[in-house]
């Protein structure tokens, strides 16, 4: 299971190797690619272009349903997303994200530490072992101070990009989030176990929902009609209110239940001001 064995240099100041080495795991892992939207290359020159040629009083009826209407806003929004607004794979996310930059010199350092490392455990020569020491010594100090200034640089800036430091810290964190594979029967821990999101989010339902207060059965009785005093008057939605609430969208946030990201709605803010 094992190949590839290195032994490598001791963790600070401790006399014990460390050992590198690969795990050879006969396990079929499944590891499918993540689509991420670059919305920082899109094309919101042309989107506009196609938005603003776009008739909104014969599309958008006011017989229609406000749902039905909003249905075909959204639509068209998101044929504009996929068309002007380049993707890319990404399959080992966070692989490398967050570690913090080393100049030539401390690398080099490293390389140099790991040499000796190797010396003194061939021949454990008094002279080795004291540069050995002096090198792990600026490695250690010099890679605190590196860490030191990426961390301080991150705390920084931390209004202007929070996903990076939240991502900073998520990384350091042992805890993984996810929920693993799910016996079919939950009840006889011997049936297979199954993989599939769906699967699994309705064996999840249906053991929750055991543990519910079960109502009676029946008609549900009909509440008591509340008499209205006060009618709420129309309210007037005028462009500049909406075209305000779009501007001020913050595209470091994360997409709604509409999925549309707030970067797209604020370079589009002009185009769809009037549908909505």
């Amino acid at each position: 299971m094992l190949s590839n064995l290195e032994y490598q240099s001791p963790l600070g100041k401790s006399d014990h190797c460390t050992m590198k080495f690969d795990f050879n795991c006969y396990t079929n892992i499944k590891s499918k690619p993540k689509i991420i939207k670059l919305f920082s290359r899109g094309n919101y020159i042309k989107m506009k272009e196609e938005l603003d040629k776009i008739n909104w009083i014969d599309l958008l009826q006011k017989d229609n349903d406000i749902d039905k209407n909003w249905r075909a806003l959204l639509s068209i929004i998101q044929d504009m997303d996929k068309k002007y607004i380049p993707t890319k794979e990404r399959k080992q996310i966070g692989s490398g994200k967050n570690n913090f930059p080393m100049d030539k010199n401390t690398i080099d350092k490293i390389k140099r530490k790991n040499i000796l490392s190797k010396k003194i455990t061939q021949n454990n020569d008094p002279e080795v072992r004291k540069e050995y020491n002096k090198i792990r010594n600026q490695v250690k100090s010099r890679v605190n101070k590196l860490k030191w200034e990426y961390e301080k640089n991150l705390s920084e800036k931390a209004k202007e990009n929070p996903k990076a430091i939240w991502s900073y810290i998520k990384s350091k964190t042992k805890t993984k989030e996810g929920i693993g594979d799910l016996h079919t029967d939950p009840e006889d821990t011997k049936t297979d176990k199954t993989e599939d999101k769906s699967t699994k989010a309705k064996i999840l339902v249906h053991y929750f929902s055991s543990v519910l207060t079960n109502e009676p059965d029946g008609e549900v009785p009909t509440p008591n009609q509340v008499p209205v005093t006060n009618e709420m008057p129309k309210q007037k939605i005028k462009e500049e209110v909406v075209l305000k609430h779009l501007s001020a969208l913050k595209i470091d946030k994360s997409p709604g239940i509409d999925k549309l990201h707030p970067r797209l709605l604020k370079e589009i803010a002009e185009s769809i001001t009037k549908p909505l």
